[in-house]
């Protein structure tokens, strides 16, 4: 009987080392790979509306990979450590949508006039039985807005899990409705899908535009790192609360599936790493005479996150004129209209003109040397 008992530990011992050493392998690979592509970008940073937003969705990968570990060695930490990562997810969504506003044109001017151009045309699924005009000067807005939902979204039910958390009325093993994870779940999902589904609906009218691109390869990268590791987690916790994944004697059930999960996680980033050598491929970027850009100049530039703010004003002037002043396109009475260009879209153009200023010279003033 102590032999057996002695035996059982020695073999629980040895795979847990055995994990240990494949996370650990697999977590540093990611990160070089990761991080060599990131700075390769900063290295040649020759087109900032394009490397930028690029160089902060690859820092995605190195970032589950860590947490992912972090939450093995601390099981107890984990519930922190996944919300605050998965936070991330709505900016990673943000910036992939920036990038394709970029493939489109370089000012908002330039994009509605692409958007002018499109006919009406079905939903994707499941609203294909609706139809929407592209070159309707609402369009863009509401694409800026069904992305940013998300960022906010994520960032609220970061804060409300980590408070239930703390509350200890969280249960991230839970989908009870006596939980509050089965509610960050469903508002999460909604919101994700949506996020999702604006995507999709921006970028088939503009697909042709933005053809010699690489866009089909990145939007898969993305989809395959958000959406995948999304709805793993959500089948986690449906086996276990089925009772196909359940406690023994030395794990319980939110252990094991923390355990299950972060070994999926790190495997589903390493494929993610290689992916994104050639979705992301830096060598396009590399100037014919080969000259470098200070690392720092990329790395400044790419960290600040101010351009976020300044889309969340835009899309506030948006809504505040789409909601009070939509009496007429132009936001006016149509007896006493004199302007041909709708009110929303001259205003869109005139903030967007005075935030890349404005940003412009912030970060003039963080990188200049």
């Amino acid at each position: 009987m102590v032999h057996e008992i002695v035996l059982h530990i020695n073999t629980i011992v040895n795979l847990l080392q055995v994990y240990t050493f494949l996370r650990g392998v697999l977590m540093l690979a990611t990160t070089i790979l990761s991080l060599h592509l990131t700075i390769m970008h900063f290295r040649y940073y020759t087109k900032p509306q394009f490397q930028r937003p690029i160089t902060r969705i690859l820092l995605m990968v190195p970032l589950y990979s860590i947490c992912s570990l972090l939450s093995f060695w601390s099981v107890k930490w984990a519930v922190y450590i996944n919300v605050v990562r998965d936070c991330y997810e709505g900016f990673v969504v943000y910036n992939f949508f920036t990038l394709c506003l970029e493939y489109l044109g370089p000012t908002e001017h330039v994009r509605l006039q692409v958007l002018a151009t499109k006919q009406s045309r079905r939903f994707p699924p499941p609203a294909c039985c609706l139809t929407h005009s592209p070159s309707h000067f609402y369009f863009l807005g509401f694409c800026k807005l069904g992305i940013l939902q998300y960022v906010y979204i994520r960032i609220i039910t970061t804060l409300a899990s980590l408070a239930m958390e703390i509350g200890k009325v969280y249960c991230s093993e839970s989908m009870s409705p006596y939980f509050g994870h089965m509610y960050t779940t469903v508002f999460n999902s909604i919101s994700v899908g949506l996020a999702m589904f604006t995507l999709i609906s921006f970028y088939l009218p503009i697909r042709h535009d933005i053809s010699h691109y690489n866009l089909v390869g990145q939007f898969l990268s993305i989809k395959f790192v958000i959406f995948f590791q999304f709805w793993l987690g959500i089948t986690i916790k449906l086996l276990a609360n089925s009772g196909t994944i359940h406690a023994t004697d030395d794990w319980t059930v939110g252990e094991l599936s923390t355990l299950i999960q972060s070994f999926v996680v790190i495997v589903e980033m390493m494929i993610a790493s290689i992916l994104h050598l050639w979705a992301f491929n830096y060598k396009i970027f590399v100037p014919e005479d080969k000259s470098v850009t200070p690392i720092a100049k990329g790395a400044w530039d790419s960290f600040y996150w101010l351009d976020l703010w300044h889309d969340t004003i835009r899309i506030y002037g948006f809504l505040y004129y789409t909601v009070f002043l939509s009496g007429s396109p132009n936001g006016e009475n149509d007896s006493h209209t004199s302007s041909a260009t709708p009110l929303y879209e001259r205003l869109s153009i005139e903030s967007e003109a005075d935030s890349i200023d404005s940003l412009n010279a912030e970060r003039a003033f963080l990188i200049r040397d």
